[in-house]
């Protein structure tokens, strides 16, 4: 993690990016990149993030293993942004070797290591004087606009070693005057703290339109598991005619990692 005071305002639009001289561990290793507004309480504000494979630090198509212990070079481009750093303010910059859950995790648990004095932030800076003035907005609503249905909650397993993540959202939706309908949607992902490349996670749906004299529905079931050599893939479709059972289809396919 490494901090910069912010003394004069600082305006940037575009991509940053992280210009790294890293060594890994093993020979399949992620690094995740975090640039951050930390506010003078110490509330902390994710501006922008980006993630790279460092096998692929070089080129999409034709991946390498890193050689582990031996420095390379890699650029992680963040995703692009505007945004002003205010005077007062810390610009952040959190570099890790996993964004879980929302990213996979790598398929073997190692380390990274940042040489600072051969890497680099790059800001896509804004010279001048601002292209637009700021924009006035009207006060928003008095009351929050809540979801029907939202859970999102962190489980920690000590035993097992395993941390999870798990979420369940939905609700009923208005259909123009064709048909009424409901919509659910859940699923969990899980990792292993030490074991990381033995990864899975379950996903679900559930959509339900009705009219007067009938009611359709699907429930889709999805299962991703890896192990450091390959992905596991799952699905699980059907189809009701109220509460029949119309249709079904199942699909299972496994595929190698390949540096992934």
């Amino acid at each position: 993690m490494y901090d910069w005071p912010i003394t004069e305002e600082v305006e940037i639009m575009g991509r940053p990016r992280v210009e790294l001289t890293v060594a890994a561990s093993v020979p399949v290793a992620f690094v995740s990149a975090k640039l951050c507004d930390v506010a003078p309480d110490g509330r902390s504000s994710m501006v922008t993030r980006g993630i790279l494979n460092l096998t692929h630090r070089d080129s999409d198509e034709s991946p390498e293993a890193l050689p582990p212990g031996e420095p390379v070079s890699a650029t992680v481009e963040l995703d692009a942004t505007a945004y002003v750093f205010e005077p007062g303010h810390t610009m952040r910059l959190d570099l890790a070797a996993s964004d879980f859950p929302s990213s996979w995790p790598p398929p073997l648990a190692g380390t990274i290591e940042i040489d600072r004095a051969g890497s680099a932030l790059v800001l896509p800076l804004m010279d001048g004087p601002p292209v637009l003035p700021p924009p006035v907005f009207e006060p928003g609503a008095p009351e929050p606009s809540l979801p029907e249905q939202v859970t999102w909650q962190i489980h920690e397993d000590v035993l097992a070693r395993e941390r999870s993540v798990s979420i369940d959202h939905g609700g009923v939706r208005g259909r123009s005057g064709l048909a009424d309908g409901s919509d659910r949607y859940w699923g969990e992902i899980t990792a292993g703290v030490h074991d990381p490349g033995n990864s899975r996670a379950s996903a679900g749906a559930s959509l339900v339109l009705s009219w007067d004299e009938a009611s359709v529905r699907t429930e889709s079931r999805a299962t991703l598991r890896s192990d450091p050599g390959n992905w596991h893939l799952s699905i699980e479709l059907e189809v009701y005619d109220g509460d029949e059972l119309i249709a079904e289809r199942q699909w299972e396919r496994t595929t190698p990692r390949d540096l992934q």
